[in-house]
C-alpha cells in the first residue's frame, strides 16, 4: 500500500505530466521509483550460504541468530536472488563437526565445506533495550560481508571504505511489553528484522520498510 504522502505525490506527478502533455503512466512510474532503494551489491549467481555470527552474545541467544539467518534465507529465496541457498542444517552440522575450533575457522573454509560458493556473512556488534515505563524500543546493528569461497577473498564492501562490513541496523519502536514471553516476542522481532535489513542490501526494496518485510 502506497503511503498517503506517497500517494499525493504520485497524483500530483500525474496532473503535472497531464498539463505538460506527457504520457502520464510513464511519468508516475519515475516517481514511485525514487521510494526504492538499489541493492547495495549484485551477488553473483552461484549457491550461497547465509551466517550470522553474534560472537558476544549480544542477542542474548543463539536461537535469535538462527532466526536472523533464515529471515535472510526467505528474503533472498522469496526474490530468487541467488539460484540455490545452503540450508541451515548443513551449517549446523559443520558446526558441531568443528566443536571448538569453529571459531578461529576462515569463513571461506566453513562455507567450503557447506558447499557453498559465496557466503554472506553477518557479525552481530550491538544490540540495546531501552525501557520507558512499559515500553520497549530495541535496536541491534551488525555489519555484513560477501565472501567468495573460491577466491577466498571478501568481494563486498570495499575494504577502503568499510572495513568491518557495511553496517544495518534494525529496530522495533516502543513497544508495550509486560513479561518475559512478551520480551522473547519482541526480540524475535527484531531478529527479523536484521536479517531483513541485511538481505536488503542484495535486491531493490522500499526506502521506508514497515515491519520484517515479510
Amino acid at each position: 500500500m502506497i503511503r498517503s504522502s506517497t500517494a499525493m505525490r504520485v497524483a500530483g506527478l500525474a496532473a503535472a505530466a497531464a498539463l505538460a502533455g506527457c504520457e502520464a503512466p510513464g511519468f508516475v512510474a519515475q516517481g514511485v521509483a525514487g521510494d526504492t532503494v538499489p541493492p547495495r551489491h549484485r551477488l553473483r549467481e552461484r549457491v550461497t550460504m547465509v551466517m550470522v555470527d553474534d560472537p558476544a552474545n549480544e542477542l542474548g541467544s543463539r536461537g535469535l541468530a538462527r532466526r536472523a539467518a533464515a529471515q535472510a534465507r526467505y528474503q533472498l529465496e522469496k526474490r530468487a536472488v541467488v539460484p540455490e541457498l545452503v540450508p541451515a542444517e548443513r551449517l549446523d552440522a559443520v558446526r558441531a563437526a568443528l566443536g571448538p575450533d569453529y571459531e578461529r575457522t576462515a569463513i571461506d573454509r566453513i562455507g567450503r565445506r557447506c558447499g557453498a560458493e559465496q557466503v554472506i556473512y553477518v557479525r552481530v556488534t550491538e544490540m540495546a533495550l531501552e525501557r520507558a515505563g512499559r515500553l520497549l524500543h530495541a535496536r541491534a546493528r551488525g555489519r555484513v560481508k560477501v565472501i567468495d569461497v573460491t577466491a577466498a577473498e571478501r568481494v563486498f564492501p570495499d575494504p577502503g571504505r568499510h572495513r568491518r562490513g557495511a553496517p544495518v541496523t534494525a529496530e522495533v519502536p516502543r513497544t508495550r511489553v509486560e513479561g518475559e514471553t512478551e520480551r522473547r516476542r519482541l526480540l524475535r522481532r527484531l531478529a527479523k528484522r536484521l536479517g531483513t535489513r541485511a538481505a536488503e542490501l542484495f535486491y531493490r526494496h522500499p526506502r521506508n520498510p514497515v515491519g520484517d518485510g515479510v
